[in-house]
């Protein structure tokens, strides 16, 4: 589903919940405005529009089709077919290389959509992961995209990128402006296989998920609680895990 569509099957009201979450947390985030909610989500959600739940957010269905919700006056109408001059199909970077090379408002819209997105996976990067590869994994694999937002950042380009952020006065994180001014990528194909950027020009090899044996690392971690059938272990950084024993959920 696309964005707005999302927002409906998560629900406005737990969207707007993890974004002042968010947004009250990150007090020094050159993003931080990014998670301040607009004035019409407040309203749709005093007015009990919270999307798929109560039957209607940005959409409602309507008999057997589906209405978009007018901005200008809060009424559901039929939603309009828009046709854009761009390729659906293909590689993954002639589908990018379009976007940015089309002239529609839109794809306007698309483009900085994107580029916040990117832009900011790759700010955060090296504080929420101990590999830069481990941020795309999370995402292809977790939310079923097709390439990781660093993957997406070496399609687009590191220098288009950039030239994109700085147009809407967007910040450029230190990664990609590092990768920018160096003319590098963030992967890189060699003879050996394929290699990550670390920082000042120096790559390594990909880590391999999966190497740790599972029985070996759980068995390292503190015990918080034990039962009968399983037991909680402390994962470090506010993380709890909870491991249950063989025949335990029979």
């Amino acid at each position: 589903s696309a964005s707005l569509r999302l927002c409906d099957l998560i629900g406005l009201d737990t969207l707007a919940h993890v974004a002042h979450t968010v947004h009250d947390g990150v007090v020094d985030d050159p993003w931080r405005r990014t998670f301040a909610t607009p004035d019409f989500l407040g309203s749709m959600i005093e007015s009990g529009q919270l999307g798929a739940k109560t039957g209607g957010g940005f959409y409602k269905k309507v008999g057997k089709q589906i209405h978009s919700r007018d901005m200008a006056t809060g009424d559901y109408v039929p939603r309009e077919r828009i046709r854009l001059e761009l390729p659906l199909r293909g590689p993954l970077k002639d589908r990018l290389d379009a976007l940015w090379d089309s002239a529609e408002p839109l794809t306007q819209f698309a483009r900085d959509h994107l580029a916040t997105c990117v832009a900011y996976a790759a700010a955060c990067a090296h504080r929420v992961a101990d590999h830069l590869e481990d941020v795309d994994r999370a995402l292809v694999w977790g939310f079923n995209w097709e390439a990781g937002p660093l993957a997406l950042l070496d399609l687009i380009g590191p220098q288009r990128l950039a030239a994109t952020l700085e147009e809407s006065s967007q910040p450029v994180p230190d990664l990609l402006g590092e990768l920018a001014a160096s003319q590098s990528t963030v992967y890189r194909q060699t003879s050996e296989g394929k290699q990550v950027f670390e920082s000042k020009g120096n790559y390594r090899p990909l880590t391999s998920p999966g190497s740790v044996d599972d029985a070996d690392f759980l068995g390292e971690l503190d015990v918080l609680e034990q039962g009968e059938g399983c037991r909680l272990l402390d994962g470090g950084h506010g993380v709890g895990i909870l491991q249950f024993h063989a025949g335990s959920l029979n």
